[in-house]
């Protein structure tokens, strides 16, 4: 009982170890807390590996705890790679990533950091992204939370920079975007498709492709949009560029608004 693990820089507490030094592993069993350079995490056994770089497998109620991000999920595996700046964490069972912008979901879960900063994530089944953000229904009311939400069956995220980030979506495809301009909530797009490709900058959506059987509809925030009705769409590509309020619909495309219908090889949106 009450046994305490140090190596290097981390720190272990559990109620139970048992050290096989032939396959060089270290078990840790039942109530195990581990402090690390900032890093902490809680889980109900460990199994920590005696090599020179940090290596180790969390199992059943992992809570792992960084310096920007919450990871909770069944079973974690850490590892430290060959450049030794370079980390991965593999997480199974209900995964999830949970920061002050967004919470990542998904039954199998990759992140690569780089510095310690995450540079992809992949998500190999069942991904959803829950994106958060402030915004006005009402001019004269003060900004409230808003959700936008992501989801495919494959998701991959790829962090350039601090500000940038590009996520793409492959299988049965699905964004629910709040569109919103100068604080002002403006309205719902809903979008699906084969496969989706979305560019944020700053954590505002610049510009979605939506690539084999793209379909949606943007639903207006009553009084807040020039649009007053819905508009429905399809086409087999879409280019939908937000911050330019512009749209290519390209093969077969169709647009439903206001009581007129269009059907088209290409259609060009101008929202302005």
């Amino acid at each position: 009982e009450d046994v305490i693990i140090i190596k290097n820089q981390m720190k272990l507490y559990t109620d139970k170890a048992i050290y096989f030094p032939q396959i060089n592993k270290v078990f840790l069993v039942d109530d195990v807390k581990m402090y690390d350079s900032g890093d902490s995490l809680f889980c109900d056994s460990l199994i920590l590996y005696d090599t020179e770089y940090k290596t180790f497998e969390a199992l059943k109620n992992v809570h792992f705890y960084q310096s920007t991000n919450e990871i909770i999920c069944g079973k974690l595996k850490y590892e430290t790679l060959q450049d030794t700046s370079k980390k991965l964490i593999k997480i199974f069972d209900n995964g999830e990533i949970i920061d002050s912008q967004r919470k990542i979901r998904g039954d199998s879960i990759y992140i690569h950091y780089e510095n310690s900063l995450i540079k992809h994530i992949n998500i190999l089944s069942n991904g959803e992204i829950f994106n958060y953000k402030y915004a006005k229904i009402n001019i004269d009311n003060k900004s409230q939370l808003i959700e936008d939400y992501i989801s495919s069956k494959e998701m991959s995220m790829n962090f350039f920079d601090e500000d940038s980030l590009h996520i793409n979506l492959k299988g049965m495809a699905i964004t629910k975007f709040n569109v919103v301009q100068d604080t002002l909530l403006e309205g719902l797009n809903q979008a699906s498709g084969d496969s989706i490709t979305i560019d944020m900058k700053d954590d505002i959506i610049y510009r979605m492709q939506i690539v084999g059987g793209a379909e949606g509809q943007f639903v207006p925030e009553k009084n807040n949009s020039r649009i007053d009705s819905t508009i429905i769409y399809r086409a087999e590509y879409i280019d939908y560029l937000i911050k330019d309020e512009k749209s290519y619909l390209i093969d077969n495309a169709y647009l439903d608004y206001d009581f007129t219908e269009l059907n088209s090889g290409k259609i060009f949106v101008d929202w302005k």
